[in-house]
């Protein structure tokens, strides 16, 4: 029954992005979630293996990832990034005046790239740094002997990041931005959370200690804010392309997927396939 209903959620989410381009209204603004694993970053929940993004190998990845997203033609790029807008732009342009060399990270490898291929004169910056409030549940499990579940929350997220490091080994950067943006891989990451929600006192169900719907609730007013930020970009006419760490993938699909103003379209139609 679980893997029915599975099936039919994943099913379902699939088809509110398989809409091509073709059958967007003129009043709508198209939008495509590339959820990327983050190349550099230590500052998730979990963090995959390392890997040199800089080599040959990985560098003629790149071009080739690029070169397939420039096909869905994106007249805006929106990516995450620590810093604001002003310091994109001034990298940016940096990059393209030949005063900036790339770094590994993925707004350098993909969207600098990206832009200039198509002549974009900047990319937009839409990162809302929301909290997450992890130490508190983690002090919950501890405190009401729920450790053990916990941990398993964690193992199964941490299988996940085995699943993107054995992907990346085998087929490389095209057939691991692939399974990251697959109904299957979004949702298992999106579990983790509501897996998390689950650690509160529920003996009051009007009150008690509730640090799992209180993580949670973070985590989707940081993915609401991210949207607001890509629906100011979103006018209609406009084809904007989101690239953003995997983990908010599902949610921002399912928020373009809401909103009558965009057209979802699916990044799976715009990478290459692995090796």
């Amino acid at each position: 029954m679980r893997t029915l209903a599975y099936l039919g959620l994943a099913l379902a989410f699939m088809a509110s992005q398989a809409r091509a381009q073709d059958t967007c209204g003129p009043e709508q603004a198209q939008v495509a979630i590339l959820g990327v694993h983050h190349f550099v970053s230590t500052q998730n929940l979990l963090t995959q293996q390392d890997d040199d993004e800089l080599a040959p190998q990985r560098q003629a990845e790149l071009e080739a990832i690029a070169t397939a997203l420039a096909t869905f033609a994106p007249t805006r790029i929106a990516v995450e990034r620590p810093y604001d807008q002003s310091e994109l732009d001034r990298r940016y342009a940096a990059y393209l005046a030949g005063d900036y060399e790339l770094t590994a990270e993925e707004t350098d490898q993909i969207g600098f790239r990206l832009a200039r291929k198509l002549g974009h004169a900047g990319l937009d910056h839409v990162q809302y740094k929301g909290e997450f409030p992890l130490e508190q549940v983690v002090a919950f499990a501890d405190e009401t002997g729920r450790t053990g579940e916990y941990q398993a929350i964690i193992d199964d997220a941490r299988s996940m990041l085995d699943r993107i490091d054995e992907t990346l080994a085998s087929g490389g950067l095209p057939a691991t931005f692939r399974y990251l943006n697959t109904p299957e891989a979004m949702l298992a990451n999106h579990r983790t959370y509501m897996g998390l929600n689950a650690f509160a006192d529920t003996a009051d169900p009007s009150g008690g200690e509730r640090p799992g719907p209180d993580l949670v609730s973070e985590w989707y007013r940081t993915n609401l804010n991210i949207f607001a930020n890509i629906q100011a970009l979103a006018k209609p006419g406009e084809k904007v392309l989101v690239v953003y760490g995997q983990g908010h993938a599902w949610l921002l699909n399912a928020f373009a997927a809401e909103d009558p103003a965009i057209c979802p379209v699916g990044i799976l139609d715009y990478l290459p396939r692995g090796s």
